[in-house]
């Protein structure tokens, strides 16, 4: 019904102008929103993120409701109702669901400090109504996002908190000089010479949070002097109104408020030990009413710093806070006895005896200031763990041991004894120290009243000699076991707090920073001079100017939605990111499967292909052995008379294996290599008119020669040139291994191709030896040999030895 919920109210708002119909849409948008934000929550409390995420889309203030979904996410983890083991997978479910919000948020602030660094920082710092009227830090910090405070755009601003005015290269000790020499802080105040961008949404911001806790009244005139600034350099009037900003801008700074501070508390614990060691007098000296009135004042700074956190859990959670109330009440309860007979002995030392314990915690408080130290902030951390968790470990486990062994050690060594205080001493004393290594061998064997030369020996009616067993028994209990159970503890707290020793230091820090923002510069004797000053600006405050309000709500309303857009379009800009790398990953996932599948498609193409290639050389070698059987039949037919009457030309081709020096057959491809015997000749090319060497394989006419032995004896002679007796030692040796190959052409005519082959390497060396132009050579398909058909006779010979071509 178009009418405005906002409110409990039902007034409806005009539609006929244009500026009624932008109020409904406003409206309507804004009720989209806070919709958007319920379901959020709901979806979280379902512990459902996708849906979650899709209403954190659609919702407002992206950065807070992140860090309001881990926080809650988180929150339920502790809660009783999810306890158990049967819980265990809701509760990791969670935890990382809350990891992904914390991650939503710095991802968005990412993106804002890129788009605006400055912007950035107002939004930091900007209030919520919803959340306490704390800002994004104070969230962050209790939600423990280590992330979220550890980005650059939260430390940038946590160095301006911390520096303020100051130059960042400022030493702790040069500060420390100047708070006790303060006079020469007009001269020698380092601060940065120049002034900070701002713009005017930025200083409105600053102004809203400076009012806030003042109902947001201000004045007109502050609105004035708001609305225009520049960039340039701040030029004093006067050289005394230089030397009053240096002041201002030295104890105005957060670093410098710590550091007198420490100061303040060094001076304490120096006095104090003075005090303490000094012997009490009959009355109250001067000095204890300073340290009384010294007390006093960091009594009224606690109240104070209380007072200004949100709750009082949170105070009584921090650590220090919990020692700085346990020195408060251990002064005023050693105080209280000094005052109640300041010349009684018996109070003296009852009220030094609590001073004593005083002085350790004071001491000790020193640690607290190290942890704006990076390199030592963490082991108090470290520090801290071990004690709340490992030695509390260490403790229960000890205990037990200790009470059995010193009461067993306690009944045997003194049966006749009553029991009283003292017993109870004996039954810790001895047993805890012997913890460390002091075995009282010699007092146990006393009391045990043993009186024999060889100790626990002669010991009477008595069972004392029963108490070494039980020593030894409790040593490697307590001394080895548990002991070195405590170090590996310590080792592993170690370990997990230095993985993340920067993060945690960042988070320490911000603490230290929060803490020390609002204190006043003052050392602790002088503070309630200023509490007194903050109490009368709470009673009365703005008693002078113009009451102005309007202008500053506008001021902060227009503030707020130039905040909001500049979110949303960072949010829009950090999905989109998101969304393009969730793409790119899915096509880097498809890519990797489609390059695997074409791996192993080639895979397979080559396994096929060594298959077929397999098969056909079986193919192969079955028909060459179908050849080889049908020419060694056909040779035995003819062993006694070998008719070369067919052919018109006979061609003799020796063959053996090509060997290494190790008399070897060398393969290639895995595969022997064939040696044939060939003649160098000189051709001619009756086309080209060229005269050249080339290598041939002797061939024989069958018109000269019609006895196949005739043709051998003709070619060891003419041939190869070889004596008488070396051609008849030759020729039953060719006669038996002849083999024939095939026929082959040659110019019209037919000619036989034998091959003689010596299957060991050492028939035919004399082949060479006698002719020079006689060689070896290997068979293989690119050799120049007198014609082609030769080549293909020698083609013929490799296939039928399954030999290298």
């Amino acid at each position: 019904d178009q009418s405005d919920w906002t409110g409990g109210t039902s007034k409806r708002l005009d539609t006929s102008t244009e500026e009624g119909i932008k109020k409904v849409k406003a409206n309507e948008e804004k009720l989209e929103y806070e919709a958007a934000n319920i379901f959020f929550r709901w979806a979280i409390l379902l512990n459902r993120f996708r849906m979650a995420k899709m209403f954190w889309d659609r919702g407002t203030n992206s950065i807070l409701n992140g860090l309001i979904g881990a926080r809650i996410l988180r929150k339920l983890i502790k809660s009783p109702g999810l306890s158990g083991p049967h819980f265990s997978d809701e509760r990791t479910s969670m935890k990382e669901n809350a990891s992904k919000f914390e991650g939503l948020a710095v991802g968005v602030l990412d993106k804002c400090f890129e788009d605006n660094p400055n912007r950035t920082q107002v939004l930091l710092e900007q209030k919520h109504n919803n959340f306490d009227r704390g800002d994004l830090l104070e969230l962050a910090f209790e939600l423990k996002a280590k992330q979220f405070i550890s980005h650059r755009s939260t430390q940038s601003l946590l160095n301006q908190r911390w520096y303020g005015t100051l130059n960042i290269n400022t030493s702790i000790y040069f500060l420390l000089f100047l708070h006790i020499f303060f006079m020469l802080v007009p001269w020698l105040s380092p601060l940065e010479r120049r002034k900070l961008k701002r713009n005017i949404h930025d200083d409105n911001e600053k102004m809203r949070q400076k009012k806030a806790k003042t109902h947001r009244w201000m004045f007109k005139s502050d609105i004035l002097k708001s609305k225009h600034f520049t960039e340039e350099k701040v030029v004093p009037a006067s050289r005394s109104h230089r030397m009053g900003e240096r002041v201002a801008g030295f104890y105005k700074s957060t670093k410098s408020r710590y550091t007198i501070d420490w100061l303040s508390h060094f001076l304490l614990c120096l006095f104090f030990t003075y005090v303490l060691l000094e012997k009490f007098s009959n009355y109250i000296s001067i000095s204890e009413w300073i340290l009384f009135e010294w007390f006093i004042a960091f009594t009224l700074d606690e109240i104070r710093q209380g007072l200004d956190v949100k709750s009082v859990r949170s105070y009584f959670r921090n650590f220090w806070n919990q020692v700085d109330l346990a020195i408060i009440a251990l002064f005023f309860i050693g105080a209280g006895v000094r005052g109640y007979q300041p010349d009684a002995v018996y109070y003296q030392l009852m009220s030094k005896a609590i001073f004593s314990l005083l002085v350790v915690i004071l001491w000790l408080r020193n640690a607290r200031y190290y942890a704006i130290f990076e390199n030592i902030g963490p082991k108090l951390i470290m520090l801290k763990k071990m004690i709340y968790e490992d030695v509390v470990a260490f403790l229960c486990l000890y205990i037990p041991v200790l009470l059995g062994f010193g009461v067993a050690a306690q009944a045997l060594l003194f049966p006749s004894v009553s029991f009283d205080e003292h017993t109870i001493v004996g039954v810790l004393l001895h047993t805890y120290f012997q913890l460390y290594g002091e075995m009282f061998l010699e007092d146990i064997n006393d009391n045990a009243h043993c009186i024999g030369d060889v100790p626990f020996s002669s010991c009477g009616g008595s069972y004392g000699w029963l108490t070494p067993y039980f020593v030894a028994a409790y040593v490697l209990i307590g001394n080895i076991l548990l002991i070195n159970l405590l170090i590996a503890m310590f080792n592993d707290t170690y370990a997990s707090i230095q993985e993340q020793a920067e993060l945690l230091w960042k988070m320490q820090r911000y603490e230290l920073i929060q803490e020390y923002g609002d204190r006043p510069p003052l050392l602790t004797p002088f503070l309630p001079i200023a509490h007194l000053y903050m109490l009368i600006k709470w009673f009365f405050p703005h008693k002078v100017g113009i009451f102005y309000k309007e202008e500053v709500e506008a001021a902060n309303n227009s503030l707020a939605k130039k905040l909001e857009s500049f979110e949303e379009n960072a949010t829009e800009v950090f999905l989109r990111e998101e969304e393009m790398t969730r793409r790119n990953q899915l096509e880097n996932r498809v890519a990797r499967t489609d390059d695997n599948v074409n791996a192993l498609v080639a895979d397979i193409r080559v396994v096929k292909h060594h298959l077929e290639r397999h098969l056909n050389k079986e193919v192969a070698v079955r028909s060459k052995m179908q050849v080889r059987e049908t020419t060694k039949a056909h040779k035995r037919q003819s062993q006694t008379h070998i008719d070369v009457s067919v052919a018109d030309a006979l061609m003799i081709v020796v063959t053996r294996w090509k060997r290494d020096k190790n008399d070897a057959p060398i393969q290639r491809g895995g595969q022997l290599l064939l040696e044939f015997v060939s003649l160098l000749e000189t051709s001619h090319s009756r086309n080209d008119n060229i005269i050249k060497d080339v290598w041939n394989i002797p061939e024989l006419d069958k018109k000269k020669k019609e006895d196949f032995v005739s043709v051998i004896k003709h070619s060891l002679k003419s041939v190869f040139q070889l004596a008488e007796k070396e051609r008849e030692s030759l020729i039953p040796v060719f006669h038996q291994n002849a083999n024939h190959i095939l026929n082959v052409t040659r110019d019209n005519s037919s000619v036989e191709v034998w091959n003689i082959h010596d299957e060991n390497g050492n028939l035919f060396n004399k082949l060479t030896q006698s002719n020079d132009c006689c060689k070896w050579l290997v068979a293989h398909s690119f050799l120049d040999l007198h014609s082609k058909h030769q080549l293909e006779a020698l083609e013929a010979i490799t296939a039928e030895h399954s030999s290298y071509f």
